[in-house]
């Protein structure tokens, strides 16, 4: 009976002490997420930040070297135009979103505000950069195109073919490297880590509910 009594107790001591492993092990983890989604959160914070700031100088800069260039004022100010209804649209969901306190709200809150923002990048993405993007350099290529032509009007017509095809070419190679170093650099990492702090979300809250 006395060691029937003296193992009961040894088991419950290693269920205590497991019970600590599991509690300790639990809280690591609680910690570890919300380390990485505040983290997370500044990192995603400081690139909505610094994708505003290349807009902004954008929305400066092309303006002027298409008024430099000689082109058209209605090109120069569509440019700018486009380029600032980006930036407000940026600024709009930034503070729509929450993102200066993003984790100081319920953490519902936070994983809705992520889902929102993936959204709503997609969906500039598809209808407002892709269009913009084809629409900007179809016609900035039309109106190089009609400039150089000016000024070597009296050359052969091979010599104009091919430069033509020189300039829509060198632009083309711009225009997708540009769109590649932007999906790349902001659009694709920002996205993701989106996704993941939602899923770190889910996950803490998972261990909040348990």
């Amino acid at each position: 009976m006395i060691e029937n009594d003296t193992e009961l107790l040894a088991f419950k001591e290693q269920l205590k002490n497991l019970q600590r492993d599991v509690d300790r092990m639990t809280t690591l983890h609680v910690d570890n997420l919300k380390m990485t989604l505040h983290h997370g959160s500044n990192t995603l914070r400081r690139r909505e930040v610094v994708s505003m700031i290349v807009v902004t100088i954008a929305a400066v800069l092309v303006p002027l070297t298409i008024y430099y260039q000689h082109l058209s004022l209605l090109l120069c100010w569509f440019s700018f135009a486009s380029l600032m209804l980006g930036l407000i649209w940026q600024i709009y969901y930034f503070y729509q979103l929450h993102f200066n306190n993003l984790l100081e709200r319920p953490l519902i809150s936070a994983q809705i505000s992520l889902q929102r923002y993936r959204r709503l990048n997609r969906r500039m993405l598809l209808f407002g950069g892709i269009p913009f993007s084809l629409i900007w350099f179809t016609w900035y290529a039309y109106e190089n195109v009609n400039a150089s032509m000016q000024m070597i009007a009296e050359r052969s017509y091979a010599y104009r073919a091919g430069y033509v095809i020189g300039i829509v070419a060198a632009m083309a190679i711009g225009g997708v490297i540009g769109g590649l170093l932007g999906y790349f650099m902001f659009y694709r990492p920002q996205m993701r880590l989106a996704e993941e702090m939602e899923h770190n979300i889910a996950d803490l809250m998972s261990n909040n509910e348990d």
